[in-house]
Formats: C-alpha cells, sequence, structure tokens
C-alpha cells in the first residue's frame, strides 16, 4: 500500500485529509487529521492542524478551533489574512480580547 511507503507515507495524510474535507466527510477528517498528527514523520502538520481548524470552525466549535488556528498561524510562514481573521474570532468568541485584538489589527 503507497500509505506505508517509507517514500510517500508522511505527505499522504495531507492529501487524504484534504479530500475528506472537500468531500466534506468531515467525521472521517476529524478522525484521520487526529490520527495523523501522532506520527512522528508526517510533514505538513501545521496545514493539517489547519484543515481540522476549518472544519470546527464552521461547526462553531470556536474553543477548538481557536487551539487549531493558533498552532497554525504561530507555526505558518504562510498564514494569510484570512487565517489571522479566522484565528481572531475565534478567540472574540472565546473571551480571550486581548489576543483578539492583536490579531484584529495584525489582519
Amino acid at each position: 500500500m503507497i500509505e506505508d511507503s517509507k517514500m510517500y507515507a508522511p505527505v499522504i495524510p495531507y492529501y487524504i485529509a484534504q479530500i475528506y474535507y472537500m468531500k466534506k466527510d468531515y467525521d472521517k477528517v476529524v478522525s484521520y487529521v487526529t490520527k495523523s498528527l501522532d506520527k512522528s514523520d508526517v510533514l505538513y502538520k501545521d496545514e493539517l492542524n489547519f484543515c481540522l481548524a476549518r472544519f470546527i470552525f464552521n461547526e462553531a466549535n470556536m474553543k477548538s478551533a481557536s487551539h487549531f488556528s493558533k498552532t497554525y498561524v504561530a507555526k505558518s510562514s504562510k498564514a494569510r489574512k484570512e487565517d489571522i481573521y479566522q484565528l481572531a474570532y475565534c478567540q472574540y468568541q472565546t473571551g480571550a480580547y486581548t489576543k483578539a485584538i492583536e490579531n484584529f489589527k495584525h489582519n
């Protein structure tokens, strides 16, 4: 199986997670990404965190979305204004007002 290949195994979780997300199979997104993040050799962990954050944000679980968004924005050099806005909005919704203000101003 290609998922077990030493050469491809580190990148496969990213693509599978994206496919589940595009198919709107959110239960599989959560279970697959959560399981993949525990593996030490997986690449694109920041992106996987953000994939999970997008799903949780859409489900209006702001506390969890804030956690995963914060992880992504802190570690990613590719964070877009929309990503920082999502983080700030989650912080606002969970009462982390000082952090929300900082991120809203950053945006």
